[in-house]
C-alpha cells in the first residue's frame, strides 16, 4: 500500500494510490535512475518507457501516461501504432463516460448538489466526446498507453517527492523532463517559474490526457464515494472485538470512551470504571453497539437494509506495552455482483509516549475528563501516573485518526472534482 505522503503527491495529479510493480533492478542502478523524476518501464522487447506509472487492473493491464512529445522524438514507432487506434478509443471512452452520467442521472433526483454535480460533468464529457471525434482534439500533452504485465521486464516509480518535481515540471510545460535530472529541473522551476518547492504546489493534469477506459467495477466505486460525498454516510468505529455505528457528525473515535478502557487495564479488578462513570448525574454517552468480532459482516447487513452502497470504518488498537496506537480506515463498496470490496485503506500509528501538548491539555479540558481525575484523586495519587499516559495514548489516538481522516479525505477528493479525473485501481483479487 502506498503510504500517505506518496497518496498525496499522486493524487494531485494524473495518478492515484499506486499498485506498485516488482522491480528487479540492482542497487547502482536505483541510485542512478533516482536523479530523474519520471517513473520508468521497459518492455520484454527492449525499448524504455519514461512517464508516470498509473497502476495496474484487475486483468493485469498497466496504465503509463508519456508524454506525446517524448514518444514522438524517441518511441516514434510505438507512437504510431498507438495513433492507429488512438482516436476510435477516444471516441468509445467519451462516449461510455457519457452514456454512464446520463443513466445515472436518470436514477437520481436526490440530492441536489449531486443531481447539479451530475449535470455538469455530462456537459463536460459531452465536450470531450466532441474533441474526441476531431483529429486535432486528440493532440494533448499526455498518451495513455495501456500495456499487459506479460510484456513487461521492469518497472521502477520513483519516491513521492521525485514523481511530485516531474509533475509541476509537466505542468509548467518544462522542455525534455524525462530526460533531465532533478536537480536541473528544479533550478529552471526557480528561475524562471518562481517556484521554490514543488512539494508546495499543487498540480491537476487530468485535462491533459485522454479519458481513460474504466471496467464497471472501477465505475461502481467511483459512484460509490460520489454518493458518500453527496448522500448519506454509514460509518463504524472498532475497539477490540467490537464495531458502533456511530451518529453523522460525530467523532469517529470518542476519546473519552478510550480513556476508561485504558485505565481500567491499569487499575485493580476491584475498582469498576465504567460503573463510576455512569453514577447517576454523569453523562455519559455509548454508541449503540452493532458488531462483534465478525469483520465487516454486520456494517455490509446495515447498508444492504439501508440500500447504501459504501461504508467506512474505523478500527483502533491500543498498545500499552509498546506505547503505540494504530488506526486503521477502510472504505468498501458494493461490487455490480453484489460482493463488497474494499476501495481504499489507510493505516497510521502514532508514539504514545510522544508529547503533544495541545491535544493534552485538549483531552485534559474535556468535562468527562475532569470527572475522571476526581475519581482517581479519591483513588489516591499514586494514580496519576495512570491518567497521564491515558492522556498520551488520547492525544497518540487524536493525531492518528486527524491523519487517517485526512487521507480519507484526499481519497475522495480525487474523485468528486469530476468524473473524467484519476482512474481507480482497486485491489486485486487472489
Amino acid at each position: 500500500m502506498a503510504n500517505p505522503q506518496r497518496l498525496r503527491l499522486i493524487a494531485t495529479a494524473l495518478s492515484l494510490g499506486l499498485i506498485l510493480l516488482p522491480n528487479p533492478t540492482d542497487a547502482q542502478n536505483l541510485s542512478s535512475l533516482k536523479r530523474y523524476s519520471v517513473d520508468f518501464l521497459t518492455l520484454k522487447s527492449g525499448n524504455q518507457l519514461r512517464g508516470a506509472l498509473l497502476g495496474m487492473d484487475s486483468e493485469g493491464i498497466v496504465s503509463m501516461a508519456i508524454q506525446r512529445a517524448w514518444l514522438a522524438d524517441r518511441r516514434p514507432r510505438l507512437l504510431a501504432e498507438h495513433s492507429k487506434k488512438e482516436q476510435t478509443n477516444a471516441v468509445r471512452n467519451a462516449t461510455l463516460l457519457r452514456d454512464r452520467i446520463k443513466n445515472w442521472l436518470n436514477d437520481t433526483s436526490e440530492p441536489l448538489l449531486k443531481v447539479a454535480f451530475l449535470e455538469t460533468e455530462l456537459e463536460r464529457a459531452e465536450e470531450s466526446l466532441r474533441k474526441a471525434g476531431s483529429p486535432d482534439g486528440l493532440k494533448t500533452q499526455f498518451v495513455i498507453l495501456r500495456i499487459p504485465r506479460a510484456d513487461i521486464s521492469k518497472t521502477f516509480v520513483q519516491p513521492p517527492q521525485n514523481r511530485q518535481v516531474a509533475m509541476v515540471a509537466w505542468g509548467a510545460k518544462l522542455e525534455n523532463v524525462e530526460r533531465r535530472e532533478i536537480s536541473d529541473l528544479l533550478k529552471e522551476l526557480n528561475e524562471d517559474h518562481s517556484i521554490e518547492n514543488p512539494a508546495d504546489e499543487t498540480v491537476n493534469l487530468a485535462d491533459r490526457a485522454p479519458p481513460i477506459p474504466e471496467s464497471e467495477q472501477n465505475w461502481t466505486a467511483r459512484k460509490a464515494i460520489v454518493d458518500f460525498h453527496y448522500g448519506k454516510k454509514l460509518e463504524f468505529q472498532g475497539m477490540g472485538g467490537a464495531l458502533f455505528r456511530t451518529g453523522q457528525g460525530a467523532p469517529i473515535i470518542d476519546i473519552v470512551q478510550v480513556l476508561p478502557q485504558l485505565l481500567q487495564s491499569q487499575l485493580s479488578p476491584l475498582v469498576n470504571i465504567g460503573e463510576i462513570l455512569g453514577e447517576p448525574g454523569f453523562e455519559h454517552t455509548k454508541p449503540q453497539k452493532t458488531a462483534t468480532g465478525d469483520g465487516f459482516k454486520t456494517a455490509i447487513a446495515v447498508a444492504e437494509k439501508e440500500g447504501l452502497g459504501s461504508f467506512r470504518v474505523t478500527q483502533l488498537e491500543l498498545n500499552p506495552l509498546e506505547q503505540k496506537t494504530t488506526v486503521t480506515q477502510h472504505f468498501a463498496v458494493k461490487m455490480p455482483d453484489g460482493s463488497w470490496k474494499p476501495a481504499w485503506r489507510s493505516q497510521i500509528v502514532e508514539n504514545a509516549a510522544q508529547a503533544r501538548p495541545d491535544l493534552e491539555e485538549q483531552i485534559a479540558n474535556d468535562p468527562q475528563v475532569a470527572q475522571l481525575k476526581k475519581i482517581l484523586g479519591a483513588l489516591g495519587g499514586a494514580q496519576d501516573g495512570q491518567l497521564k499516559m491515558a492522556q498520551g495514548f488520547g492525544a497518540a489516538t487524536m493525531a492518528a485518526q486527524k491523519a487517517a481522516d485526512r487521507n480519507f479525505f484526499e481519497f475522495r477528493d480525487r474523485y468528486v472534482r469530476r468524473l473524467d479525473g484519476p482512474p481507480i485501481t482497486l485491489p486485486r483479487s487472489h
